[in-house]
């Protein structure tokens, strides 16, 4: 199935909301979470406890970026993109059901920060990965492609800040209110991931595949690039 380059951009960009969404709503239901992980706390210090693991996603969103990046480069950028959501939608869905301290005790909360490793991972391959994605097919306006697609991607916000207040006006109780929204953000990430898959390749990617141009290393050409050698 072909689309036009305003259908990819909206598409990719629906994709890259919800993924906003699933890798912000952590902070959103901060507190609750920590009720769930490090009931034994502080709520001072649980929320501290929690607000470690929300940063890890941060920390590792360059790394993402880096490895996503190379096999993007390398195997095609549709495919690295619709990776990046699966990853995102199945973690935050496991994310949605994992057992709490009360069974598994400290094991709950490093299961749980595994999972924030690859939100961050998968965050980190979807902004640069959609970007090129986006801007490749933009080829005239290549700008305001991306542009398009930052604004989608913040509207993730957005949609994590009603979804809280949609929760809270329904009175859920605090211990299933951030699974319900991990639930809903990673069902929706993962239809969104049917989606990408029906997006064509990037006319770029596919003229340097014909032409037999692609690099074995990509990530040898950032460091020449980064160290001033020629190659």
């Amino acid at each position: 199935m072909r689309y036009t380059p305003v259908k990819i951009l909206l598409l990719s960009g629906l994709g890259g909301c919800l993924e906003f969404y699933d890798f912000i709503v952590f902070a959103i239901f901060a507190s609750s979470i920590s009720h769930t992980f490090f009931p034994d706390s502080s709520a001072l210090a649980g929320l501290l406890q929690t607000f470690v693991i929300f940063a890890v996603g941060y920390l590792v969103r360059p790394l993402g970026g880096v490895i996503m990046g190379h096999f993007g480069d390398r195997y095609g950028r549709k495919k690295i993109f619709v990776l990046t959501v699966f990853m995102m939608g199945a973690s935050s869905l496991l994310m949605a059901v994992m057992p709490g301290f009360a069974q598994l005790g400290v094991v709950a909360a490093v299961l749980f920060a595994v999972l924030r490793v690859i939100q961050g991972l998968s965050l980190g391959g979807e902004v640069p990965g959609g970007l090129t994605f986006v801007a490749e097919h933009f080829v005239k306006r290549p700008g305001l492609g991306c542009g398009a697609f930052f604004l989608c991607i913040n509207l993730g916000i957005i949609l994590g800040n009603l979804m809280h207040s949609l929760l809270n006006g329904f009175a859920v109780a605090p211990e299933y209110s951030w699974r319900i929204a991990f639930a809903i953000g990673g069902v929706l990430a993962l239809g969104s991931y049917f989606i990408r898959k029906t997006l064509q390749e990037t006319p770029q990617f596919l003229y340097l595949l014909e032409d037999n141009a692609l690099q074995r290393l990509p990530l040898l050409l950032v460091y020449y690039a980064i160290v001033g050698v020629k190659h």
